[in-house]
């Protein structure tokens, strides 16, 4: 895809959320820490509308590090001040309201992994749920090569309104026009259409012929001198996997229809067919050798 397809498909995805509230809810979680240890000091869940539907403190089971206070300023006592509970009186409920709903929240990896690491501190289960990271999505539509700090007052209500204010932000914009989608109106752009695609794909058909013998010939070259890995250039290098797969035919290639070469070599569903890694067809022989190494350009 390219970057302008990638943006419209941000644009459309954060539509078509606001077009389906009750499918949704915004979370976020002010927390002790990071690892293993942290836990949930502040839970919020909200509706991508903005109506809050959960927010609550909770009591923590383990120290608060110094950093996480410094961000949110929710100490013991302060936590305490606001009524906060034991994380298994509230625990039923949080997962009625998320059930079959999708979670959306800035890097929800970090926030789903707090409420199952704090649901296993206290000896429950938190189920997987679904989720789009309003994170990422904001960075594909931004087309920023890392991702870009929310900009919320670091409390989990607060957060939550700046998670639905970003959403709102790319539901907004304008799609852009993809040059890689044609526009067919008519049958006359339907035969502009199709014969872009022939004239494409007869390009292609050669360079992919010339790609093929140029693996066959590396992977030659390095399986006959025993390397494992060759430096090509820019820091990358070609590694060699084992595995590679051997095909014997009991007729010749040519006397098969080109349909049926293609049905019979093609990788999923020879693998599909195969029993101990050996398919046995009245014109091939198909097993997996260990003995000669490819490798994959």
């Amino acid at each position: 895809m390219n970057p302008i397809s990638i943006r419209n498909a941000a644009i459309t995805t954060a539509r078509d959320i606001l077009d389906d509230p009750d499918g949704y809810v915004v979370l976020d979680t002010e927390t002790s820490g990071v690892g293993a240890l942290a836990e949930i000091l502040e839970l919020a869940i909200l509706s991508p509308t903005g109506e809050t539907l959960f927010h609550q403190y909770f009591q923590p089971k383990q120290a608060i590090s110094p950093h996480a206070l410094a961000v949110h300023g929710l100490s013991v006592d302060l936590l305490e001040q606001k009524g906060a509970i034991a994380w298994e009186t509230a625990h039923g409920s949080i997962l009625d309201l998320l059930e079959g709903r999708t979670i959306l929240a800035y890097n929800s990896r970090f926030d789903l992994a707090m409420l199952e690491g704090t649901a296993a501190l206290n000896g429950l289960e938190f189920p997987e749920i679904e989720d789009i990271c309003i994170m990422r999505l904001h960075q594909r539509f931004m087309g920023s090569p890392k991702p870009q700090a929310l900009q919320g007052d670091h409390s989990a209500l607060g957060d939550c309104l700046a998670t639905i204010a970003c959403l709102e932000q790319i539901a907004r914009a304008d799609l852009q026009h993809d040059p890689d989608i044609l526009t067919l109106d008519n049958l006359d752009d339907l035969i502009k259409a199709t014969a872009l695609i022939e004239d494409l794909s007869a390009q292609i058909k050669p360079l992919e012929a010339q790609l093929k013998a140029l693996r066959e010939q590396v992977t030659q070259y390095l399986a006959g001198r025993d390397l494992q890995e060759v430096p090509v250039g820019g820091g990358k290098k070609l590694k060699l996997y084992s595995g590679a797969k051997e095909v014997k035919l009991s007729v010749s290639m040519e006397d098969l229809p080109d349909r049926l070469k293609k049905i019979i070599l093609d990788r999923k569903a020879a693998q599909a067919e195969t029993q101990d890694w050996t398919l046995e067809s009245p014109y091939l022989t198909y097993s997996r050798s260990y003995g000669f190494r490819k490798v994959n350009l």
